[in-house]
């Protein structure tokens, strides 16, 4: 279930690529700063879609803080998000590089153009972040670095 928004407010979503130390740190700090990010920026940065190599979990609305709480924590156990409540996973032949795109694409769909945030260490993610550079596509953010700036600025 989505968590309430004060009004004014605009939802800003994003699908996170990998959820190991960095992306784990990325989804607790934007849950830290919820307020300060609607209160100093009138934004609420919404994971819609959290991917690893394994599966995804993406809903038809944003991801919860508890969700997401709960993700990480999974996560921090050593699960993949394949085995995690909900998770949809590749294809019996999908290759991460065709399952990511897909996954994205979904997200998409669902709510406009979402930042696509790529904290993984692995070159598996590049087609689709190539495939999303298009005017009508999502905000691709590629260095791990750049992400923290832009969301604690």
């Amino acid at each position: 279930m989505a968590e309430a928004r004060p009004e004014g407010v605009r939802q800003v979503p994003f699908v996170l690529y990998g959820v190991g130390g960095v992306g784990s740190e990325l989804i607790r700090s934007v849950v830290r700063a919820r307020e300060l990010h609607a209160s100093r920026y009138g934004v609420r940065l919404s994971a819609v879609g959290v991917c690893d190599s394994s599966g995804a979990v993406c809903m038809e609305q944003e991801l919860s803080d508890a969700t997401l709480a709960e993700l990480v924590e999974h996560k921090a156990a050593g699960g993949r998000l394949c085995d995690f409540a909900g998770a949809v996973t590749p294809g019996a032949h999908e290759s991460v590089e065709l399952f990511l795109p897909r996954i994205s694409e979904q997200c998409s769909k669902r709510f406009g153009a979402p930042i696509l945030v790529d904290c993984t260490a692995s070159d598996a993610t590049v087609p689709a972040r190539k495939d999303f550079r298009r005017d009508d596509a999502p905000h691709t953010v590629g260095h791990p670095m750049l992400h923290t700036s832009i969301l604690h600025a």
